[in-house]
């Protein structure tokens, strides 16, 4: 039963380290991609090209950019905000994999 409990206390442990390390990647990233866009957007003229298999013209403006910053700061603040609740899912699914 003791060995039980320190086990799962290091997978709690190792499981919170990767969890801070994520959240930390995945802001930087979001941010530096939400001001790369936005920067693009406001500053820089779009790049206009033609698609060769389709022939459907393209826009790249920086949009793309701003779209995916957004998406990995709104997941970073969800993380954080449920953030019990996710180091619970995984730490079952650790569990789960360990069972297999």
């Amino acid at each position: 039963m003791k060995r039980n409990l320190s086990k799962n206390r290091k997978l709690k442990k190792e499981i919170l380290k990767e969890y801070i390390l994520l959240n930390w990647l995945l802001s930087l990233i979001g941010v530096v991609l939400l001001f790369a866009g936005i920067y693009r957007f406001f500053f820089l003229e779009p790049s206009i090209g033609i698609n060769a298999r389709y022939l459907q013209p393209t826009v790249s403006n920086g949009g793309v950019m701003i779209i995916a910053g957004l998406a990995m700061v709104l997941s970073v603040i969800y993380r954080i905000r449920k953030k019990s609740r996710v180091l619970k899912d995984t730490l079952d699914l650790e569990k789960e994999k360990e069972l297999k």
